[in-house]
């Protein structure tokens, strides 16, 4: 239920407070008063676009903001726990949207910034907007289908169809685009195995190119290794000419140090390092030895490797990487090849799928066709009942379920509305044969029905009454009342029989104020609401207005 709206700097509503009540809420005022304003403020909270146009002249920005009670609406308390935007009363939403001036706005749910996809998501749960507009979508089929399944609580059926459609649509999918350009197809294949081949004939090894280079490195230089190795052996163990051996230096250097060992025993560590120095010095010998006996040229070997790395080379600059790349792409294609040469067994599985998923569809939407047609009988005596009550009783309403050719994801049907206004004539579509009043009153006995289950969902209708009178208007506004018993109605009136039924009761007027014209909304009680239905009901206040006007408020009590 919408407890509260505040409103600021929205167009000539500088600053307003509304307080609504359970049931029906009515707002009247002069035509250009602002009444549509009030609606407007509403639907920004409830995700409509925003336009800089609606901030007031001179504001910077403008702001909705409103307080709702959610103790029976359990969908919407659910949908702010999975969005995770609930608040720490459950039962309470405050919802707020700022504009601009300059066109941008944002939005806030229990103090969360969304974006207005989320705040529209919300909206759906929490109000349905109505206005004498609604003609255009009365009289679409996707509308009346949509809210024929909402009254028959045919959404559980419908989701296993809408589901069951999406996958017979991916598998069709996958199939065609296994059957076209089959050319195509082949030459990607035979493209594949060629450069399969290629990589495969290579022989590559992770890490392979860096070895050869190494090798090829010290093959190329081994002569001039073995003179150096020669230099490096003669340094360290050999000697040249008078120049001793460093291993030669070192046991000079030991010699000395046992002499002056057994002068100063703390001296016998430093031996110890010299004796494990001189040791490590002889394996270096050692090793350089075997590696010069050992080290040879080998043209043959040499061109081998020379060979092999220009070979990676050439498939380096070909297909880019070094061999562990090289190797990482030669799986990938032979698994894409593996995958095209088992292209038909795969289209026949993936035909096998679709035809599956086709099946699945069909029964789900013979068992929403059934629903449909059990609903149908049910729905078209209430709605005409609610027409009768509305001053149409000699009008016949017809559901009819017409087979498409091709399914869709809402079922194996479309759904048109079919009317005769009156007794004897062919039903025709709604938009052929209504008037603009009989489109009213059917909108209204058509979300009525929808409705019937909705808790305390808000409803809200810009003037949908237009254009009634007399006993179209009276039994209007009964149902109007009945409507907000089983939830909250907010109505823009211009109907005295309207706005006797109400709960509660704004006038909204203008206000001339420091050469500025404001909109000021207020509620109105006793007399000043017998003041006001005398307005509606002949455009003055004088006595006998007032007079009608005090019974039809006495009549409502």
């Amino acid at each position: 239920m919408l407890c509260l709206l505040r409103i600021r700097n929205i167009a000539l509503i500088e600053d307003a407070e509304v307080e609504f009540s359970q049931g029906l809420n009515v707002v009247t005022g002069e035509t250009g008063s602002g009444k549509t304003i009030l609606l407007e403020s509403l639907g920004l909270l409830l995700g409509e676009r925003a336009a800089g146009s609606l901030v007031r002249k001179g504001a910077k920005r403008g702001s909705v903001e409103a307080v709702f009670d959610l103790e029976n609406l359990k969908t919407v308390r659910s949908w702010l726990e999975e969005a995770e935007l609930s608040s720490d009363d459950p039962e309470e939403l405050i919802v707020r949207r700022e504009v601009l001036a300059e066109g941008r706005s944002r939005a806030w749910i229990n103090g969360r910034l969304v974006t207005r996809g989320q705040l529209s998501e919300l909206g759906e749960r929490l109000a349905s907007v109505h206005s004498q507009h609604d003609s255009q979508r009365l009289v679409s089929t996707a509308w009346q289908r949509s809210l024929f399944d909402e009254y028959g609580r045919h959404e559980a059926t419908l989701a296993q169809v809408e589901e069951a459609w999406r996958k017979h649509a991916a598998a069709r999918e996958r199939v065609e685009a296994l059957e076209a350009d089959d050319k195509k197809w082949r030459q990607r294949l035979d493209f594949l195995r060629f450069q399969v081949e290629e990589l495969s004939a290579a022989g590559l090894e992770a890490g392979e190119e860096e070895r050869l280079l190494v090798e090829g490195s010290r093959l190329s230089n081994a002569e001039s290794l073995r003179d150096g190795a020669a230099r490096f052996v003669a340094a360290l163990s050999e000697g040249e000419g008078e120049t001793p051996s460093a291993l030669d230096q070192l046991g000079a250097a030991r010699t000395e140090l046992s002499r002056m060992v057994r002068h100063d025993a703390g001296l016998q560590q430093l031996m110890e390092l010299l004796d494990d120095a001189t040791n490590r010095l002889s394996d270096v010998a050692r090793d350089a030895i075997s590696y010069t006996d050992k080290l040879e040229s080998d043209p043959e070997r040499l061109e081998e490797v020379q060979t092999r790395l220009d070979l990676m080379e050439k498939l380096r600059r070909k297909y880019g990487g070094d061999s562990a790349e090289l190797l990482q792409l030669l799986e990938e294609m032979q698994a894409e090849a593996d995958s095209l040469e088992n292209r038909d067994e795969m289209l026949d599985a993936v035909r096998a799928d679709s035809e599956m998923a086709l099946k699945e569809f069909k029964e789900a939407a013979a068992e929403l066709t059934a629903l449909r047609r059990r609903t149908m009988k049910r729905f078209c005596n209430e709605v005409q009942s609610l027409l009768r009550d509305l001053g149409m009783p000699g009008t016949k309403f017809v559901v009819d379920l017409v087979s498409q050719e091709e399914p869709a994801s809402h079922g194996a049907e479309s759904i048109r509305f079919l009317l005769s206004a009156n007794s004897g004539e062919e039903c025709r579509p709604i938009g052929d044969v209504a008037s603009g009043g009989e489109l009213s009153r059917i909108m209204l006995a058509l979300h009525t029905l929808a409705s019937a289950e909705g808790g305390e969902r808000l409803h809200v209708f810009d003037e949908i009454d237009a254009g009634l009178s007399g006993r179209a208007s009276v039994r209007m506004a009964g149902v109007l009342q009945s409507l907000s018993k089983g939830g909250q109605v907010v109505c823009v009136t211009h109907q005295a029989t309207v706005a006797s039924q109400a709960a509660r009761h704004f006038f909204i007027r203008k206000v001339s104020k420091a050469s500025r014209t404001t909109t000021a909304v207020r509620a109105v009680s006793g007399r000043e609401r017998e003041a006001e239905l005398a307005r509606l009901l002949s455009g003055s206040t004088g006595a006998k207005s007032r007079e009608l006007a005090a019974e039809m408020l006495l009549g409502k009590s």
